[in-house]
């Protein structure tokens, strides 16, 4: 897996949206499309009192399907621990139900594309089943692998290229993860920094 960066675009037009991109990444990229892109996401909420400031305790399940990969991240509301699993978390989980309850959920559906060094997945987001909150777009470099700090550049200048005229997808904070807060080495990828990519975008803009 390479290094990868998330991109938001909040004010997408559902379906009209997502064909304008993917038009775009066809006849001007002359990309390759490979597959669907699904992301189904799940919160769970302890049912341990509520602490003295108003939080508890909260897990993230995300499973993503569409390139060759699924994993789930777990994570506390105040110190987060990440983990990759398997899917059979979720069957756990429910045996569990006196300890952890189903609070929210969103799901991602889309598109993979290949061009070349890249893979571009895009979809749109619907929380509930049926609240439309935008388009996720996920690039991945395939030749950096070992530093996410040495691709950002290049990451930054295709999410650039591949923006429909007058749509500016990139923002300063699209590449700024704080990594080492949940003991991730930034300088040596893997899929739980793709995982922590999905729930610190989700919580900046309060997706979830």
């Amino acid at each position: 897996m390479g290094a990868t960066c998330l991109v938001y675009w909040k004010d997408a037009n559902g379906p009209q949206s997502l064909t304008l991109l993917s038009d775009r990444l066809l006849r001007q990229f002359h990309a390759s499309p490979i597959g669907r892109w699904t992301i189904n996401w799940k919160v769970f909420r302890d049912t341990s009192p509520v602490s003295k400031s108003g939080t508890g305790k909260m897990m993230h399940i995300v499973h993503v399907q569409g390139g060759a990969t699924a994993r789930g991240v777990p994570a506390g509301s105040q110190k987060a621990v990440l983990v990759e699993v398997e899917k059979d978390i979720e069957a756990l989980i429910a045996k569990l139900k006196n300890l952890w309850v189903h609070r929210q959920h969103a799901q991602v559906e889309g598109h993979v594309f290949d061009l070349g060094d890249f893979i571009v997945r895009a979809g749109n987001i619907m929380v509930a089943s049926t609240t439309y909150k935008g388009m996720l777009i996920e690039i991945e470099y395939l030749p950096q692998s070992s530093s996410a700090t040495a691709s950002s550049a290049i990451l930054e200048e295709l999410v650039r290229l591949i923006s429909p005229p007058g749509v500016n997808l990139y923002s300063p904070q699209m590449l700024d993860y704080p990594y080492e807060q949940v003991g991730l080495d930034p300088k040596k990828w893997s899929m739980l920094h793709s995982g922590f990519q999905f729930i610190t975008l989700f919580r900046r803009h309060h997706i979830l």
